[in-house]
């Protein structure tokens, strides 16, 4: 049966697929999505947020609730993308094909949908980002009229320490898993000998940045590896790229065990 030139009904309940299935009502000005028995409310699923012409009274999907605070997994050059993730957000860092650099996407049916700059508002991101637009790692930036500006200082900025323990069978070089940040500065290493090295071997710590620095060595009289005690360097550098904490040794150690600890903050003016 068609029905041409309707209004509607007057009835608050409309049953849709039967007179058992489920209803749509109107009631005390809005619309409610109910079961058959009245007695729950059903889901309704609804189109994303259009990336142009959005309206503010706009049913949101769960797709931009998500991306109201988009948690950055990965990044990409718009030239080379990385491979679909669904249900996560990535950030793309340098525009290329069909991708923008500063634009978030979403990982929806194995592709990776752009998101609207009016819903993804602020994001929050889990490792460092390099490419035309560059970010820092767990930090939280929010979208300021074309350009992500970022809120705070983040995890990878303030006064932070890298501690890297040690013994004589541990598998030297040993290196951090964190890294000492870009141009931030580094103002105490300590060697915390707790049993002394065989004698005659060395231990050396640097800040393996792409030009590597020293900050303690054993063989220049920084420290006696083979004595247990605590040393300290107030040393003051700064390395102008990321780099991790580097415990080398030289010789044969059948004994010994320490601690390495890196101390650095981020400058301000």
């Amino acid at each position: 049966m068609q029905f041409n030139n309707t209004n509607g009904t007057q009835k608050a309940k409309f049953y849709l697929g039967g007179a058992k299935s489920a209803f749509l009502e109107f009631l005390s000005n809005r619309f409610r999505f109910r079961n058959n028995a009245d007695n729950a409310f059903l889901n309704v699923s609804v189109g994303n947020i259009p990336l142009t012409g959005s309206d503010n009274n706009d049913a949101v999907a769960l797709m931009d609730l998500k991306g109201r605070v988009a948690d950055i997994s990965i990044a990409f050059n718009g030239g080379s993308p990385a491979s679909v993730v669904n249900g996560s957000f990535a950030f793309c860092h340098t525009s290329g094909g069909s991708y923008t650099a500063g634009y978030i996407y979403y990982g929806k049916s194995s592709a990776w949908v752009q998101m609207p700059t009016n819903v993804c508002t602020t994001i929050t991101t889990r490792t460092a980002i390099s490419g035309t637009i560059s970010l820092d790692a767990n930090a939280i930036y929010a979208y300021e009229g074309s350009s992500w500006v970022k809120k705070g200082r983040g995890a990878d900025f303030g006064w932070r320490c890298i501690a890297v323990p040690f013994t004589f069978s541990s598998s030297f070089p040993l290196s951090s898993t964190t890294l000492v940040p870009a141009n931030s500065v580094v103002t105490r290493a300590i060697v915390n000998i707790t049993t002394g090295f065989t004698l005659g071997s060395t231990l050396k710590v640097e800040v393996n940045s792409t030009s590597p620095i020293t900050l303690m060595d054993s063989s220049a009289g920084d420290f006696d590896s083979d004595t247990a005690n605590q040393y300290d360097s107030d040393g003051v550098v700064t390395p102008l790229t990321a780099g991790a904490v580097k415990v080398s040794k030289t010789g044969t150690m059948t004994d010994g065990e320490g601690i390495v600890y890196v101390l650095f903050g981020e400058t301000e003016s």
